[in-house]
């Protein structure tokens, strides 16, 4: 933050069109970066507050799709769609780390498709109600983007820690994202063809009863 200020000072100080804010811009692009690397190293070890609750997944699922289309305005050509399972069970998790996790993975799929795509979310429960009245064991959450997709080399290594194909990237959006999910009881996947796009299954126990 101090050095952030002492740059923005320096910066209000040049005269309009002087080369050398091009140099006090990349500066601040730089702090940025810096910024936002402590900030996923504390999310990465820091560990999940343990305030679970009975959540409705296709109600934290349209939450976290109207934040993202509030927060970022224009998505770029990226086209939303929500495929979700009625009468979904609800699963007992701790909400705010799982929007998080939600989050991470919408933020790379709008990423991962510069130049627009369709971005689809689905939700289902299995196995499927049964005859004896039981219902469903657990909960997936589909996120499906028509992207660039994953190289095959890459996929048993983008949930490393620092692991990334971007520049710009962190490498720690997926590997806090698994943990999320892994502290909230479940499992995450991931399918991806290149020039096709890629697929993040996330499985959790469903808050089973009775009919």
């Amino acid at each position: 933050a101090g050095i952030q200020g002492a740059i923005q000072i320096l910066a209000e100080a040049l005269p309009k069109g002087d080369p050398r804010t091009q140099v006090t811009d990349e500066i601040q692009k730089q702090i940025y970066k810096l910024e936002r690397l402590v900030k996923d190293l504390l999310n990465f070890v820091k560990p999940v507050p343990k305030n679970y609750l009975p959540i409705d997944m296709n109600e934290l699922v349209d939450k976290v799709l109207s934040f993202f289309v509030t927060q970022r305005g224009k998505t770029e050509g990226m086209k939303i769609e929500k495929k979700l399972f009625p009468s979904l069970p609800k699963a007992m998790i701790d909400p705010s780390s799982m929007e998080q996790a939600f989050l991470n993975i919408i933020l790379n799929a709008q990423k991962a498709m510069p130049k627009g795509g369709t971005f689809t979310v689905s939700t289902g429960a299995f196995p499927q109600k049964k005859d004896d009245g039981k219902a469903a064991r657990e909960v997936q959450i589909i996120f499906e983007d028509t992207g660039i997709g994953i190289p095959r080399e890459n996929l048993p290594r983008i949930f490393n820690p620092f692991f990334s194909t971007r520049p710009d990237g962190t490498g720690l959006g997926l590997a806090i994202t698994k943990n999320i999910v892994e502290q909230n009881g479940g499992k995450i996947e991931v399918e991806s063809r290149v020039n096709v796009g890629t697929k993040f299954i996330i499985t959790l126990p469903a808050i089973t009863q009775s009919a």
